[in-house]
Formats: C-alpha cells, sequence, structure tokens
C-alpha cells in the first residue's frame, strides 16, 4: 500500500530509478537529462571496489547508526560462537563494523567479484564468496544469524523471494534474519537523497512489510534515520514449513 505522497519507485528501461514528482527537476528535457547522466556517472563509479569502499567509510556511522537500533532487541557485544552470513557484503565495512570477526565465523557473499577480491584482502579472517543472492553456495542449515543491510533494494521481488527460500535451506534452526532497508516516506528529503541510490526497487515500510510476511515471523521492526535517509529495522524469524 503506496501513501499517495510517496513517490512511487520504477526502474526505467536504462537502469535509473524514476520516483515521482517529488524530486523529479522543475523542467523536462536537458535537465532531466543531466540529472540521470550525473546519476549513472556516479553508479559507475562505485562499482570499483576502492571508490566504493570509500564511499561505505565515509558514511561508516551509518553503520554506529545501525548498531545502536538493532541494540534494542540484540546484544552485539554478547554474540559470539555464532555462524553469521552477510548477504550483500561489498567489500565487507558493514559485518566487520556490526560484530566481532575475531569470536564468530563470518561469511560474506556478494556478486561484484572486485567487491569480493577487495574484501579478502582487507578482511582476511571473513570467509567471501562470489555468488548471486538467490543461488547461495551452501548447503545444510549451517547459519545462526543472517544479514540483509540494504540489499533487497536492488533486486526485484521474485529474486528477494528466491533468496528467502535459499536462505530458509541453509540457516540453523531458530535462526535470526537482521534486515535493514530504505524506505519512501512521508520525509521529502530523506525520498530525494534515495534518488541516487543505486537500487531500484526500494519500498514503502508497509511494502517490505508485505514482502518478508510470507516468509518471516515479524518479531521487531522499526524505521531509524541516518544522514537524513530513513530506514527499516527488522528482526525476522523463520516461519515453521507447512
Amino acid at each position: 500500500m503506496t501513501d499517495r505522497h510517496v513517490p512511487t519507485c520504477v526502474a526505467s528501461t536504462d537502469g535509473t530509478p524514476n520516483i515521482g514528482p517529488q524530486c523529479a527537476p522543475k523542467s523536462a528535457g536537458e535537465k532531466t537529462n543531466n540529472s540521470r547522466f550525473a546519476t549513472r556517472a556516479f553508479h559507475k563509479l562505485l562499482a570499483h571496489p576502492l571508490v566504493f569502499d570509500v564511499k561505505q567509510r565515509l558514511a561508516a556511522a551509518n553503520y554506529r547508526t545501525m548498531r545502536q537500533a538493532f541494540s534494542v532487541c540484540l546484544a552485539f557485544e554478547d554474540c559470539r560462537g555464532l555462524r553469521i552470513l552477510d548477504v550483500g557484503c561489498g567489500t565487507g565495512l558493514c559485518i566487520s563494523r556490526l560484530f566481532s570477526t575475531e569470536h564468530n565465523f563470518v561469511v560474506g557473499v556478494d556478486l561484484n567479484v572486485a567487491y569480493i577480491q577487495w574484501a579478502k584482502k582487507r578482511y582476511p579472517e571473513i570467509c567471501f564468496v562470489a555468488a548471486s543472492a538467490d543461488q547461495l553456495p551452501f548447503a545444510g542449515q549451517l547459519f545462526d544469524l543472517v544479514l540483509l543491510s540494504s540489499v533487497l533494494h536492488h533486486l526485484p521481488d521474485p529474486v528477494s523471494r528466491d533468496l528467502f527460500d535459499n536462505l530458509r535451506r541453509t540457516a540453523a534452526s531458530g535462526a535470526t534474519v537482521l534486515l535493514s532497508e530504505p524506505v519512501w516516506s512521508d520525509n521529502r528529503l530523506s525520498n530525494c537523497l534515495l534518488r541516487w541510490d543505486r537500487g531500484p526497487y526500494v519500498k514503502t515500510r508497509e511494502e517490505w512489510l508485505e514482502l518478508v510476511s510470507g516468509h518471516f515471523l515479524i518479531k521487531k521492526d522499526f524505521v531509524y534515520r541516518y544522514a537524513k535517509t530513513e530506514f527499516l529495522g527488522l528482526v525476522l524469524a523463520f516461519r515453521q514449513s507447512n
């Protein structure tokens, strides 16, 4: 259910997200073309692991904010001896800031091979694997905790659902899933900032809840803000198989 004040995110033919009238230039034509060119150029730069890693480090306070937001229901300092999977790990910065990689067995997965190669050099204590989110190369109930941080808004819904099915097969009994995703909201500045994001599938809080509710029990949900952008935080448990 989309509020009338919230722009609808639709991927255009060139992959650039169109987010509706709130953030659209005042006039079409050249300004729109310039904006799309700048967005594509920015996204192309982020494909390089060095540029992406620098950008993530400049925004590292986001991970402190995220950890603080989730700490109301998870004591990070007590997380020891866990098998943790980070899906869409990028260059490894997020998972290394949230959990102790010394006291837990951590695996990171990302489709971008260059990101994975970079992460392996920077965090040799973490096991990194280049793989698609919907085709996880693991067998058996391995992981006690799964992190999905700003990954689903890069995936169309059918791929997200395939990912959920894969996670069920690889998660241990009683596993917890931590999910954090940007949301469309009534905050116009937040929505405008999301225009620059590479993920074309940003949703409202209600749309995210609808997507995950078929696969997970929602134990906790909350909205938090970093750098004027609003995020939905979810603590999830897998539904019992029929």
